[in-house]
């Protein structure tokens, strides 16, 4: 199997790999940067990225390493998208957060820029109350001047609400903060 190689697309349950290897999904509102950044952990092209939002609508699994599988989410918030499908894919979501076993970490994907929103506070109180592990990654750091990304980082640690810990900050276009983020996940999946 090539590394990085998509796995399966999945629309219903039915379609979710069978596999024994631990999980870590990718979830965060459109346009936040989940597929780029799935491209520069795995190395490729193969997380179908776009300027324009709401992308993503399938739940896709990827091979990471040969020893853990990635799971790009379809993201929230600001999707151009029927309302009808906007509620099959939270479903698809929860579904899919709540029954896989071997799921070992939630990625919570920010644009650095916005902040953490409600949609982000309420998906972390969500994890929290059901007892699911999550980190938040605050991608796009280069968009910042390194005062901007300062000041942006004291606001986000002074933020109320369940996201305190376990936050990373990267950019996928300068590589910072891949390598630290690569640890923490070979650590998690046991590598």
């Amino acid at each position: 199997m090539r590394k990085g190689a998509l796995l399966a697309s999945a629309v219903k349950k039915e379609d979710w790999p069978r596999s024994e290897k631990p999980e870590i999904a990718f979830a965060g509102r459109s346009n936040s940067g989940k597929s780029s950044l799935i491209n520069a952990l795995i190395g490729g092209k193969h997380a179908r990225t776009s300027s324009k939002p709401g992308k993503t609508v399938l739940i896709n699994f990827y091979d990471y390493m040969d020893k853990i599988l990635f799971t790009d989410l379809p993201g929230y918030g600001y999707a151009r998208v029927a309302k009808k499908v906007s509620r099959s894919w939270k479903g698809l979501v929860e579904d899919y957060l709540l029954d896989r076993e071997n799921l070992k970490m939630i990625f919570i994907i920010c644009d650095v820029r916005r902040g953490i929103e409600d949609e982000e506070k309420e998906l972390a109180r969500w994890l929290k109350q059901v007892g699911l592990p999550f980190r938040v990654i605050f991608t796009k750091a280069d968009k910042l001047s390194s005062n901007e990304l300062a000041q942006q980082k004291r606001l986000i640690s002074s933020t109320p609400g369940p996201i305190k810990t376990g936050i990373f900050y990267v950019s996928v276009l300068k590589k910072s903060g891949i390598e630290e983020l690569k640890i923490e996940i070979d650590s998690i999946g046991g590598i």
